[in-house]
This record gives structure tokens, sequence and C-alpha cells, in this order.
């Protein structure tokens, strides 16, 4: 009899299992290669940097100093915010810094740096500075540098960043506790809010990135942002009850008011922008000279409109498009960046947090023409101190905001995917 049985099949699946576990993948890069690249990447462009001011060193340190001081007047019972206090100090200890710089942050960091002034200022400082390497080297780390060395020590030696080192401001530790954040946002999300909160107890501008947090953690997080919150005002009001007081009332308003420095060409925001382009000032040609009180005016009603929609965008995402919650973070951390009063060079250290989640996911062509146009920034700083080419800087707002249209072109290719019908899988 024939045999009736049906056919043995070939092993489709066994085939199939093989074949689609067999994906080849770069390995990720040693973290000595890492180390390596950034050490000497920083080095080169903190000496180009040095070279910058050929026999000056009034910018090295110049907000360290700041903080330092300050913490000494906390230390002797004295006001931080005594500008001339500040002044006798750095005097006595022969540190060149500029004269009336003010300290704008809140009480409470004060005292966070006030142990550090048992060192002399330029110890101080170096100790300050290795930290903010560190800090900043884990930031990359944290964020992906094992799988894109390449770029992430580049990006040590971006304008930003080099900045932060030179002038000592403490953005790196800010975008530490934001990386940190984004790390444990799923595993420990009411640690992942403390982390932003204590960013936030610094600089208040961070805090927008609690919209961002995962529905099922989101309540967790806002509480341990909260919670971060208090206990640095708590802190500040029992240490320092009447700078406390004072800090909300006059030098936080301050900070917030339109000057002439607010045109600066390194202010890089929104605010900035709206100041080279309206108002009359050494570095550029306004469009429409108006009055420094309806500039200031338009320009905190377009910085309103600006987050309202970034966090609008971070909401549906986190809603509608779980997929992609690294979106949601890093559109709130530029608006963070570009909606800041004074958003100076050193402040858009913060982008490197959008620049590393986007690697891979947006065209390299986008990435690329940011960190160039962040170094055509750098060039204008060049320009525009030059007495044969200032004029011409000045003949351009658009040409002055370098900066600002990278961060711009940086959040467009971030969020324009998502707003498709059919969005990329991507994970969060």
């Amino acid at each position: 009899m024939p045999d009736s049985s049906p056919p043995s099949m070939p092993p489709v699946a066994e085939h199939t299992r093989t074949t689609t576990t067999s994906v080849t993948r770069v390995p990720p890069a040693p973290f000595a290669l890492f180390v390596l690249l950034s050490l000497v990447l920083a080095a080169v462009v903190t000496s180009v940097h040095l070279l910058r001011w050929p026999g000056s060193t009034v910018f090295s340190g110049l907000d360290f100093y700041d903080f330092y001081f300050a913490g000494v007047a906390v230390r002797r019972g004295a006001s931080p915010y005594d500008a001339t206090l500040a002044d006798a100090l750095a005097r006595q200890a022969s540190v060149a810094v500029r004269p009336g710089s003010d300290f704008i942050y809140p009480p409470w960091f004060a005292l966070a740096i006030a142990p550090l002034t048992v060192l002399s200022p330029r110890v101080a400082f170096a100790v300050w500075s290795v930290g903010l390497f560190v800090a900043y080297c884990a930031t990359l780390w944290l964020l992906g540098a094992r799988h894109r060395p390449w770029l992430a020590a580049l990006l040590i030696g971006a304008t930003p960043s080099v900045f932060c080192f030179f002038v000592g401001q403490i953005n790196h530790y800010v975008l530490l506790a934001v990386a940190l954040a984004w790390a444990l946002r799923r595993t420990r999300p009411w640690a992942s809010g403390a982390l932003i909160g204590a960013a936030a107890a610094v600089k208040l501008a961070p805090f927008i990135v609690l919209l961002a947090m995962p529905r099922a953690q989101r309540g967790r997080a806002w509480a341990g942002a909260l919670a971060a919150l208090l206990v640095a005002a708590a802190v500040g009001l029992v240490a320092l009850p009447g700078e406390s007081t004072r800090w909300f009332t006059e030098v936080l308003p301050k900070t917030n008011a339109l000057t002439a420095d607010s045109a600066h060409f390194l202010n890089q925001g929104i605010a900035g922008f709206f100041a080279r382009s309206l108002l009359e000032n050494t570095w550029t040609r306004p469009w429409v000279a108006l009055a420094p009180r309806s500039v200031a005016t338009l320009s905190l009603l377009a910085r309103l409109v600006f987050v309202a929609a970034t966090c609008g965008f971070a909401l549906f995402v986190t809603q509608r498009r779980p997929a992609h919650g690294w979106r949601a973070w890093s559109a709130l951390v530029i608006a963070s960046v570009l909606a800041s009063p004074l958003a100076w060079e050193g402040t858009h250290v913060m982008i490197v947090f959008a620049l590393m989640l986007s690697a891979g996911r947006v065209h390299r062509a986008i990435t690329a023409s940011v960190f160039v146009t962040y170094c055509a920034q750098r060039a204008i700083d060049l320009t525009i101190r030059s007495p044969s080419t200032a004029e011409l800087v000045r003949t351009s707002t658009l040409v002055s905001s370098c900066a600002t249209w990278a961060c711009l072109l940086l959040l467009a290719a971030i969020v324009a995917p998502t707003l498709r019908r059919t969005p990329t899988h991507t994970n969060a």
C-alpha cells in the first residue's frame, strides 16, 4: 500500500529561529577608550581655550569664584548676596574676578559650597573642576557613551562643555542629576524625581522634565521631587532665614528682568534672540528698536507659549506614544535651555542629553549640524571682539543666534516623527 502519511515538513521554525537571532552587533567600546578620548580632547580644547585670552585669567573660574566667596561669606555669618564683600574677599585672596559679580543662586547652594571654602580658592577650583569632569564622563556613560565613544568624546570637547570647565559652572552636576533621573525613571521613580527636584533646587528650569515621567511612575516621581525641594528650602530657611526671603523676593525676580546683558551674543535662548532683534545693543543691529519693557513682555509671552507647547508634546508622548519616552525627555531638556532668561553658553551643555539620546535615532546629519553650529557660535566670539570684523557680525541678528537655531533644529528632528500617524517604534 502506498504511504498515506503526510510528507514531513522541513524544519522551517528552527531555520527561522537561527537566522533571526544571528544579528551582527557592534560590540560596545571599552571604558578605557572612552576615557582616553575624553582626556585627550578635553586637554586639547582646554589648551586652545586658554590661548583664547593670552595673558588674562579673568575668565578662568569666573563663576566658581562667585560660588566660592558666597560660601566664605556664609561661613563668616554674612550675606552670600553681598557683591561688595565678595569683591573684597577676592582681592584679599589675589583672585582675578569680574568686579560686581553677583551670586544669584539660592542660599542653600551657598551652604552646600561652604565646606569647600576650607581650601584655598585655587585648590578649591581644581577640586571642583575634577568633579565637573568626572560628573560629565559619568553622564555620557549613562547616556550610552560605550556605544558611541567618538561622539561622547567630541561632546566633551564641545564649546559649551569646555566653557563650563573653564568658568567653573555647575551645569555638569545638574546634567548628571537629569541623566541619573533618566536611568532610574522606571526602576526607582521616587529617587528619579528626587534627583530632578535636587537639580531644580539649584536651577529651576529642569523641573519641567517631570512631565516626561512614565504615567505609572509619575506620582512617586513628583513626590520625590517635591520632597527634595522642601528639604532644600527648609535647610535654607533654618540656616539662613533672611537670605532665603531675600532670594525669593529680590534675587530671583532680578534674574528674569531684561537688561542690556541679555542681548549679549552668548545668551543663546529665546530671550536673547528677542533682545538682539528688538533692542538697541552692542552686538547686533535690531530689526525694530522697541522699549525694553515691551521687549521683556514679548519675550516672556514667547517663552511661555514655547514651554506650554513643549510640555503639551511631552504629555502627548507619555500618554499616546510611550515607546517614544526619550523624545519627551529630550524636548523638555531643550525647552528648559531655550526658555531660560539668560541661556549663556554654559547652560547649553544640557543639550548634550538630547544629542546622546537622539544619536542613531535621528539622521546623523542633524547631529553633525548641531555640533558644527555650536563650533560656529564660538567662532562668532572671536569675530565680535575683533575691531575689523565686529561690524560685519553686527549686521545680522540671525547669525548671532547660531546655537538657538541648532537647538530648534534638534527639537524639530525629535518632535516631527512622533506627530506622524504611524510612529516609528523605538525603545523608551
